[in-house]
This record gives structure tokens, sequence and C-alpha cells, in this order.
């Protein structure tokens, strides 16, 4: 899926970039929007079954992910236009979980990029008004897989949470894998 912005500029023509790097398919979608793909396996914990990613891109920004079929588990975020400066234009989220208050919570998964880079990982609401759960930290990416394991604990119960990563930051793109939160 290929996300692309409502409003390219003045004359609203699509603007040159490098789509090189990514792999349009023939659904698209607004700025702003959420869309998602299915991908097996994505969670082994017992909190959660599996799940979709969903891809937001806002603001000038143009994203996509990319499923490989020898590997469902991971899935690569294409990012050909981030130019915003921020970090949540470009964000992929797992959504639909029900956390519960004063528990631990251990988030682990694999991630790298083509080129080092940094990106930002968080347990949020997915509803309205959006507020952090209890975790958001910065992660260092070099282009080596990285296995990351993160603690956290939240205040209140929270039955439409999700775990987002935000990527917005630079066009490098972005590989996760194995998530698996318990």
């Amino acid at each position: 899926n290929l996300a692309i912005p409502e409003d390219t500029g003045p004359g609203r023509g699509v603007p040159s970039f490098d789509v090189s790097c990514i792999q349009p398919s023939s659904t698209t979608a607004k700025a702003g929007r959420f869309f998602s793909s299915t991908s097996r396996a994505l969670w082994r914990g017992s909190v959660i079954g599996t799940k979709s990613w969903r891809l937001r891109a806002a603001g000038d920004t143009l994203a996509g992910l990319v499923f490989s079929p020898g590997d469902p588990d991971v899935v690569r975020v294409s990012i050909a236009k981030a130019n915003t400066g921020v970090s949540f234009d470009v964000q992929l989220n797992l959504t639909d979980l029900k956390l519960e208050a004063n528990r631990s919570y251990k988030l682990h998964f694999r991630a790298r990029a083509d080129h080092p880079r940094i990106i930002y990982v968080g347990v949020a609401q997915a509803h309205d008004p959006w507020s952090g759960l209890g975790l958001y930290e910065e992660i260092e990416l070099s282009s080596e897989w990285r296995e990351f394991h993160r603690e956290f604990v939240i205040a209140t119960d929270e039955y439409q949470a999700r775990i987002h990563f935000d990527l917005g930051t630079c066009a490098v793109p972005v590989e996760i894998s194995q998530v698996d939160l318990r």
C-alpha cells in the first residue's frame, strides 16, 4: 500500500521524488488516513493474537508497506518522501491491544534500516487524545538486525491501545520483525 499526500503544493501537482526505493501497489490512500495490510505470525505473546499493520502517512510524506513472501514476519516501511521533520508523520502501528493497569509489559522486536538512523517506539492510546501509555523511546538503528527489549507499566486500563513506530524524520527505509508483547 502507498499513502499519497492529499495536497502537494500550490499547483496540487505530483511532486518530483525518488520512488525507486518502494514497491507501490494498486491501493492508495489519502494522507492522514490509516490503511492496513495483513501479515501472518506478527504476535507470539499470550496477550495478543494475529494482527494487522497500519501505516499512517500524513502531511507531505509518501510511504508504503512491503511484505516479503519469503518472510511474512518482516514488514518494510519504504519512505519515498519525509520532509516534514515530524517523527509521527510516518507511523507504523499495531492496534487493538487491551492493556491492564499496574501490570508490567515487555515489548520485544527486531529492527534494522538501510542506513543508520533514529526511530521512536511507543505504546499509546489508539483513540483521541492519543496519549502515551508508559513507553516512548528513541532507538538507533543500523543496517544490521538488532534485538530490542523494553519494559513498561501503564497507570490505567486501556482497551484500545497500540504499539507505534514513528519513522517520519528521514526517508531511510526501516524493517521491523518479531514484534512480541507480553
